[in-house]
This record gives C-alpha cells, sequence and structure tokens, in this order.
C-alpha cells in the first residue's frame, strides 16, 4: 500500500504523480517515435500537463493563501482554447 509522504496533503501527491508519469509517457514518445512525434497534437495536450500539475502540487504545498485560486488557473489551462 502506498502511504506517501507523512503530514503532506492528498492534492500535491495527486499532481505530482500526474506530471512525472505523463513526463515519463512524452519522453516514451520521443523515444519510439522520434522528433517527428512531437508533431502529433497529443503533444500539445502532454506539454500542457506537466507544468501545470507540478506547479499545482508546489502552490498548494507552500502557498495557501493562493490554493483556490491557482486551481482556478490550472482548470482554466487545461480547457481547449
Amino acid at each position: 500500500m502506498a502511504v506517501g509522504i507523512n503530514g503532506a496533503d492528498t492534492l500535491p501527491m495527486i499532481a505530482y504523480t500526474i506530471a512525472f508519469g505523463v513526463l515519463l509517457v512524452a519522453s516514451l514518445m520521443i523515444l519510439i517515435l522520434g522528433f517527428e512525434g512531437l508533431d502529433n497534437p497529443a503533444m500539445v495536450i502532454v506539454s500542457t500537463v506537466i507544468p501545470l500539475s507540478l506547479s499545482l502540487g508546489l502552490v498548494w504545498e507552500h502557498l495557501a493563501a493562493f490554493r483556490t485560486a491557482y486551481l482556478v488557473f490550472v482548470i482554466v489551462g487545461f480547457l481547449p482554447s
């Protein structure tokens, strides 16, 4: 059973897990498809998920005053333009 870090909230752990999992998938896509894989439209989504979820975890953990506002920013950042 995975426990995480003692005293850490659930949302930062989820955000970090998503960020590093997507980073792994993006790396594998580049390894398998080569640099031509960067033309794939899915890479745009992948390249957005990594920094937004990683920064959400950091803001949630260290800047308590901005949690809700940054969560809204991240959700809006995931919306298609």
